[in-house]
């Protein structure tokens, strides 16, 4: 058996209700108060004519102000599921944006424990490298050998860019990286070429 008009309105009124089921009933709730609404001119006409007898003058007087009522009634219910419509939906945006939060925190999570894992080993792969760099740039000084970063770079010796005249591209001798950890912060940057004599990572 169908539901009536109420029954449905009601159920869309409740907590289950999807925001596309109310925007549908509230477009056809928009249909009927149209509909009645017309009716209702209809008979008013009828019940204001000069051609109509008592009867059916007030018989059209008494329909004409029910189906007013009624358009009445039914524009609160359609006032009611569109407020319905637009909590459903502020509520389902409230729960995407906390889904792609959680999300943004899982990835946020794993990468932080990744940096804490990962990061003070690659600072001394860098610190290791820069300091064999040192030695090799010693060892080529002797030779006027160019820089293995200045190969390595595509740069001229002086580091300037090969191609655009008077830019100057910063050496990794000048790389500075902060201290990782809270617990090791202090005033200004560790440089990390200050690590080259000895090859240790400047964040330890």
């Amino acid at each position: 058996m169908a539901k009536s008009l109420d029954d449905r309105i009601q159920a869309a009124l409740g907590d289950n209700a999807r925001a596309a089921t109310v925007a549908e009933l509230a477009e056809e709730v928009a249909a009927l108060i149209t509909t009645t609404i017309d009716e209702q001119q209809r008979q008013h006409a009828i019940s204001v004519s000069l051609e109509a007898d008592e009867a059916t003058g007030e018989a059209a007087a008494a329909e004409a102000a029910r189906l007013a009522a009624r358009a009445k009634r039914l524009t609160a219910k359609k006032a009611a599921l569109e407020a319905r419509r637009e909590e459903i939906l502020q509520s389902d945006r409230q729960r995407a944006r906390a889904e792609q939060q959680a999300a943004a925190k899982a990835t946020r999570d794993a990468l932080a424990e990744e940096l804490a894992s990962e990061w003070p080993a690659l600072v001394g792969q860098l610190a290791n490298m820069l300091a064999r760099l040192a030695i090799s740039d010693r060892e080529c000084a002797a030779f006027r050998l160019e820089s293995a970063e200045v190969v390595a770079r595509g740069c001229t010796g002086m580091y300037f860019h090969p191609t655009l005249t008077g830019l100057r591209m910063s050496s990794l001798k000048e790389l500075r990286l902060p201290k990782f950890h809270a617990s090791e912060w202090d005033v200004g940057f560790t440089r990390l070429a200050a690590a080259r004599g000895s090859g240790s990572c400047p964040c330890q």
